[in-house]
């Protein structure tokens, strides 16, 4: 089974490397990149999933779950018919929750713990080096290409920060401005106050804390002049020179069309469908400032008004539940938890703006981790961390 978890990591560090660096040399097919690599991370999930399924522990939670996952499903073909996107929503849902579980298990056995620490340290390396070269692509792209990069960067972000590593806080603090995308860069700044507060180390004396506000500051430094002539800064900008808090179009011009995914959602739901959902393969006209967007719209970049629509409110209920008993875990070791936690924070900060939970290829894994129940073998504190080595 170890040889299998082990296949199921390498695959997932493959497939981010692969697909992060092939979408700007090959950017006319970057639908179809995104379409095969959500196909084959989903096949990697399954093919997990067929061999760990004797470690999900069924209760009662978890019963109710899955009564919840097919009445979801019964609603949606009901309402839609199968659909591809029917389908997906299922399997996403069912990976997502499969993997939480069952990982919440594994790591209560030393052996999958640890290979676990160490996929999770690769992966922070590989979706950096993959970032890195991603950014070095994009500007060798014509104008209308469009970077993404900042979703893959986060472990990394929260290990640095946890750690005060003082380059690396440097090297990401450029490589998130050039990105351009306004949710990592507000995640970054706040999640920065947060750990800068929150983070205990023995390593962490006065003086390296007073370096985090340093190298966020030099990183703006380094980074802004030169973003400013360049593609991906142009929302960043489009934003503050329409900041208005007072303004009603406040929340229009932060949130773009997503806000006019929010209006057009909320518009269609009555009572009962907040309850149930409107079940999965859910679709909807979105509209907004006298424009008709689109006639088949599927999700909601705003995460909680994508599941509750689609899903309902007992669903919600559940993946809140997961993140509220996250933040409150003691079981891991301290160091470790610390990294784990500032990665959520992050991901929550992103969720306003994206539908990524049931994309993001480790973040089950995490709250799994944090989840652990029965966590009862000894880890020497100062060598917990093996992202260090």
């Amino acid at each position: 089974m170890l040889t299998i978890l082990r296949l199921h990591f390498f695959f997932i560090n493959l497939i981010t490397f692969v697909s992060l660096v092939a979408t700007y040399p090959f950017i006319q097919y970057m639908d179809d990149i995104n379409r095969i690599t959500l196909l084959l991370l989903l096949l990697n999930n399954l093919f997990f999933a067929s061999f760990f399924f004797k470690y999900l522990k069924l209760n009662i939670f978890i019963i109710m779950l899955i009564i919840f996952v097919q009445l979801s499903l019964v609603i949606g073909i009901y309402n839609f018919g199968i659909s591809d996107q029917t389908i997906t929503d299922y399997l996403m849902l069912f990976v997502f929750l499969f993997k939480v579980f069952v990982f919440r298990e594994l790591i209560n056995n030393k052996i999958y713990y640890l290979e676990t620490q160490k996929f999770l340290r690769q992966f922070m390396f590989v979706a950096l080096s993959a970032s890195i070269l991603a950014t070095i692509l994009f500007y060798f792209r014509p104008a209308g290409a469009y970077l993404g990069i900042t979703p893959n960067v986060s472990l990394y972000l929260s290990y640095s920060l946890s750690n005060i590593k003082i380059m690396s806080l440097l090297l990401l603090g450029v490589l998130i401005f050039l990105s351009g995308k306004r949710a990592i860069i507000v995640s970054t700044i706040l999640a920065s106050i947060f750990s800068y507060f929150w983070t205990r180390s023995e390593s962490q004396t006065l003086i390296k804390k007073l370096f985090l506000p340093v190298a966020i500051t030099l990183g703006l430094i380094i980074g802004t002049p030169f973003l400013i002539e360049t593609r991906a800064f142009d929302k960043i900008l489009y934003s503050i020179g329409n900041f208005d808090f007072l303004s009603r179009d406040f929340f229009y011009v932060i949130l773009a069309q997503r806000y006019f995914e929010i209006e057009s959602i909320t518009s269609i739901m009555t009572f009962f469908d907040w309850i149930i959902g409107k079940g999965m393969g859910f679709n909807y006209i979105l509209s907004g400032d006298g424009i008709l967007w689109s006639l088949n719209h599927n999700n909601a970049h705003f995460t909680p008004i994508s599941i509750l629509s689609k899903y309902g409110i007992f669903i919600f209920i559940s993946i809140s539940y997961f993140f509220i008993k996250a933040f409150l875990s003691k079981k891991i070791p301290l160091k470790i938890r610390m990294i784990f936690k500032i990665y959520l924070i992050i991901f929550l900060i992103e969720s306003i703006f994206s539908y990524l939970i049931f994309n993001d290829r480790i973040l089950p894994i995490i709250l799994g981790m944090l989840l652990a129940n029965n966590f009862n073998f000894d880890v020497n504190e100062n060598n917990a961390n093996t992202f260090s080595k």
